[in-house]
């Protein structure tokens, strides 16, 4: 009897700790979740990025983000760069709990965006910038210093109500903005197949090029082209670096390849910058060839 006792005692003492440590995850998931989205998010993107909300419902398997709002990098005047209106999320209960979180739908109502040119340079550029450092390694490769957390697996994320602010050049002295609307964004397949997962900050990086392209192309004829151009080639060089998932998103919203859609001022970018490669590549060879002959002689 004193055995059974014991082992009595023994498992209400497991079921207490266990119990105790759901409710500690329980009472913390908001907070934690909200943290990594923050972390993540400023990690890809280089800028100081906050939540408003986080409510995590665990029995029903959701998720809700209120207000996502990305700073405007340094030196810009917009309130920011990205603001977002409510994110819903639906996961499955399970993988809260293991270090993959699968995630099959993100529905994200509302998206506000400030494009503003400083001198010849955009806010874009500079984010360009950023994203581009973090994939010297590749972009699958993981950084010492990226942000720890739960990988995601995810099927689908859509987007509504997307409204870009682009500014123009100062007419007058002052600047003008025109409003470009987007229509919903649905994106399949974030992540690699076969069950992969990535972390926040590599799910950023290739969602915001994706919703940077769908502006661009909703854009045209009410953007300058010149403007139109140069933010082309920013994203074009950094969906480059970024590689082939990134350059899948982006084929999926605008329902063109990568090449056409994100060609520089002449139409034709790529080429040029092979052809003068060429000629300079023609160039060289010929005095080589010229030098050798000179010393033979």
């Amino acid at each position: 009897m004193k055995i059974v006792s014991r082992l009595l005692k023994f498992g209400i003492l497991i079921v207490l700790l266990i119990a105790g440590a759901l409710g500690v995850v329980w009472w913390k998931i908001d907070s934690l979740a909200k943290s990594g989205i923050e972390l993540g998010t400023n990690y890809a993107l280089g800028v100081d990025t906050k939540v408003e909300d986080v409510s995590v419902s665990l029995l029903r398997g959701r998720l809700t983000v209120s207000n996502l709002t990305v700073a405007n990098p340094v030196g810009y005047e917009q309130p920011h760069l990205f603001r977002s209106g409510l994110f819903d999320v639906r996961a499955s209960l399970p993988s809260f709990f293991s270090d993959t979180v699968r995630i099959e739908s993100i529905d994200l109502d509302g998206l506000d965006v400030f494009i503003e040119r400083k001198q010849k340079k955009t806010n874009i550029s500079v984010i360009g910038e950023h994203l581009k450092k973090r994939t010297g390694g590749g972009a699958d490769a993981p950084a010492d210093d990226a942000p720890a957390g739960k990988s995601l697996n995810v099927g689908r994320v859509a987007i509504r109500n997307i409204v870009a602010h682009v500014q123009l050049l100062p007419i007058g002295g002052k600047a003008s903005v025109v409003d470009v609307r987007v229509p919903e964004l649905v994106f399949e397949n974030l992540t690699p197949e076969g069950g992969g997962a990535v972390a926040v900050h590599e799910l950023v990086r290739r969602l915001v090029p994706a919703v940077l392209a769908a502006i661009l192309k909703s854009g045209e004829g009410v953007v300058p082209a010149d403007l139109l151009d140069s933010l082309r080639g920013d994203l074009a060089s950094v969906t480059e670096q970024l590689g082939e998932e990134a350059g899948k998103l982006i084929q999926q919203v605008t329902d063109d390849k990568l090449g056409p859609l994100l060609k520089g001022v002449d139409g034709n970018l790529k080429e040029g910058i092979e052809g003068a490669g060429k000629k300079v590549e023609d160039e060289i060879k010929k005095g080589l060839e010229g030098l050798l002959n000179r010393k033979k002689e």
